[in-house]
């Protein structure tokens, strides 16, 4: 890992890093006392650009730009102008930037453009002689400006559509939203919709700048119905008939991004407990030791698009972990003895139905539907050709091996003998990859979702959900396909799922599904 690239991720999400002096190596480097300087140009029709140079320096300098408060993109200002071979003698005029959001370079506008006015700042990132940051990192001079450039990215068919229309969605997803990371791999936690992870992106080394850090687009769908989280099932003779929304199933369906009332922008899908904790643990919660892991609980989800109350007594916990180039996701669900349903219900016990059930639901980012892959071989783990495949025709899915029972057998493409299944765009560039080994997972979706080109790559259990009930497990998520290997990482996604795979005990032969 490069000394760039170390730095860049630890400055992710302070704006301007503001600090006296940096640790690396061991080595304080102080803050020096000419400061870096530059303009923020223009922002707006799909290209923020300005250019940024530090006197202290012979090289190119970060740039770390702000919409709405929010680090959204980090840019290196090394393009040449001969307009600023005076100003930036250094480096003969190479200190221009230019960030071309309209196609979801870096984080696209997807993540946070709307309706109204965005606001920019653009901050130069201070080194000393050596090209380690000093501290002093400035607002550049014509920070902030503005642009309002509305939905039209989105294009015509886009299910997010309505979501980006919605500024409140938009403002709450800024506001609430904690950024995890590391060189691999960046993740987006939203406390303002229960927890549920709207942001998942992958890095990539730029041939011609070695060590800068290339974040991709964010590959998973970013709206309220989609994303990545919790979705259970359920129901029983009494409550069969409940009015609902947007001509959704009159089943029970708590997930964790619903608000109240088929609303989302109000607090009630907000999350009750969000920290830092040591690791995944079940017992690592608020007020334990802290650590990298990031905690959330969210009690009495609501229902998707059903007009009612919420489900009393349902408690939604997640935990989760970046590493590199994957993260891996713990999931606890609890139905309280006495209360589980009974504001809604009146009674208790209450037992739902047997359903499946997505644990959790995953819709991967309009594109990532060109082609599928899996593993339904007879030797596992010995790095055997892969199963691909365009987008099929209807529902499909990969049975898990061992599971008792398959929900979806006669839709079934074989048997992911791996535990792991995934989705890319046309080129490949743009993947993910999940897997998991936990009995609790019977199947896993892989085809088209109902929204124009997204990609359905859900982890399946089959259970139902009753008064008592309480369940643990984790998936791993990788924004990569399955042979390429991770930034930071020397291993192959599919090496990486090999490890994983061994470390939960998961045995090598008679990976069979009956």
């Amino acid at each position: 890992m490069t000394m760039r690239t170390w730095w860049i991720v630890a400055c992710l999400g302070v704006i301007g890093c503001g600090v006296d002096s940096v640790e690396h190596d061991g080595l304080a480097v102080q803050a020096v006392s000419q400061a870096p300087y530059g303009w923020l140009d223009g922002a707006g029709n799909g290209i923020i650009g300005g250019w940024a140079y530090d006197p202290d320096y012979a090289g190119p300098l970060i740039v770390h730009i702000y919409v709405d408060g929010a680090l959204v993109q980090v840019a290196i200002a090394d393009n040449f102008r001969p307009d600023l071979t005076g100003v930036c003698p250094k480096t003969g005029g190479h200190c221009a930037f230019t960030w071309d959001y309209s196609h979801g370079e870096g984080f696209g506008p997807g993540d946070f453009n709307g309706t109204g006015r965005h606001q920019i700042i653009a901050y130069a990132i201070g080194v000393a002689s050596n090209g380690l940051p000093d501290g002093v990192n400035p607002a550049l001079s014509g920070s902030p400006k503005s642009f309002s450039d509305g939905c039209s990215f989105l294009g015509t068919s886009s299910s997010a559509i309505p979501w980006c229309a919605n500024p409140g969605y938009w403002t709450g997803r800024q506001a609430d939203t904690t950024l995890l990371g590391n060189p691999g791999i960046y993740v987006g936690v939203d406390k303002s919709y229960g927890g549920a992870i709207f942001q998942l992106q992958s890095v990539a080394q730029e041939p011609a700048l070695t060590g800068h850090v290339v974040w991709s687009k964010n590959l998973l769908a970013e709206h309220g119905g989609a994303a990545l989280q919790l979705s259970v099932w359920g129901n029983d003779a009494a409550t069969s008939q409940r009015a609902v929304c947007n001509g959704s199933p009159k089943i029970w369906n708590p997930i964790q991004a619903q608000g109240v009332q088929c609303g989302w922008d109000d607090h009630s899908n907000d999350v009750v407990a969000a920290c830092f904790v040591a690791n995944d643990d079940p017992s690592s919660v608020c007020g334990s030791p802290t650590g990298a892991t990031y905690y959330t609980k969210q009690a009495s989800p609501n229902n998707f698009t059903i007009n009612g109350v919420a489900v009393s007594g349902l408690v939604f916990e997640q935990w989760v972990t970046p590493f590199a180039g994957y993260v891996k996701i713990r999931y606890r669900i609890t139905a309280d003895p006495s209360s589980f349903n009974l504001a809604a219900e009146g009674t208790s016990p209450v037992q739902w139905d047997t359903r499946p059930q997505e644990i959790p639901a995953l819709f991967a980012a309009e594109g990532i539907n060109a082609f599928y892959y899996t593993y339904t071989g007879a030797a596992p783990f010995t790095n055997a050709p892969v199963m691909t495949f365009g987008p099929p025709s209807g529902e499909r899915f990969v049975q898990l091996p061992h599971a008792s029972v398959y929900p979806h057998a006669g839709e079934s493409i074989g048997c992911a003998s791996e535990n792991w299944w995934g989705a890319c765009n046309a080129d490949g560039t743009e993947c993910l990859t999940v897997a998991t080994f936990d009995p609790i997972a019977a199947e896993g979706s892989i085809y088209e979702s109902a929204n124009p080109a997204e990609s359905y790559l859900t982890p399946i259990g089959w259970f139902a959900i009753g008064s008592g009930f309480t369940r643990s497990w984790s998936i791993y998520v990788f924004p990569y396909r399955y042979d390429q290997i991770p930034s930071t990482n020397t291993l192959t996604t599919r090496q990486i799922i090999y490890q994983l795979a061994a470390a939960a005990g998961v045995p090598t032969t008679n990976r069979t599904c009956p």
